[in-house]
C-alpha cells in the first residue's frame, strides 16, 4: 500500500497539489477530511475525480485536521491511497 497526502486551506490550489503527487492517478481510495466551509466548495468532487479517477472518494467535515505535521483548523486533508490488489463489490 502508499499513501500520499496534501493539505490546503484554499480550494483554488487544491488541483496543483494533486498534480504534483506521484501516481495520484492510480490511487484507489481517497479519503478527505476538512472544515465544512471547504468540503461545501463546488469544485471539489470534480477536481479529486479528475485527480484520482478510479478513486472511491469518501470524506467528511471535522472541527480540526490532523496530518503527520501536526493539528490544523480550517484546511482540507487529502489522503490518497493505492492498494496492490482491491476488489470491488458492487
Amino acid at each position: 500500500m502508499k499513501t500520499q497526502q496534501v493539505q490546503v486551506n484554499d480550494i483554488a490550489v487544491l488541483a496543483t497539489k494533486l498534480a504534483t503527487l506521484r501516481d495520484a492517478a492510480q490511487a484507489n481510495l481517497v479519503l478527505v477530511f476538512g472544515a465544512p466551509q471547504l468540503l461545501k466548495a463546488d469544485t471539489l468532487f470534480g477536481t479529486l475525480k479528475a485527480a484520482c479517477p478510479a478513486a472511491i472518494i469518501v470524506g467528511c467535515s471535522t472541527a480540526g485536521e490532523i496530518t503527520n505535521a501536526g493539528i490544523a483548523d480550517d484546511t482540507l486533508v487529502v489522503t490518497l491511497s493505492q492498494f496492490d490488489h482491491v476488489e470491488r463489490a458492487d
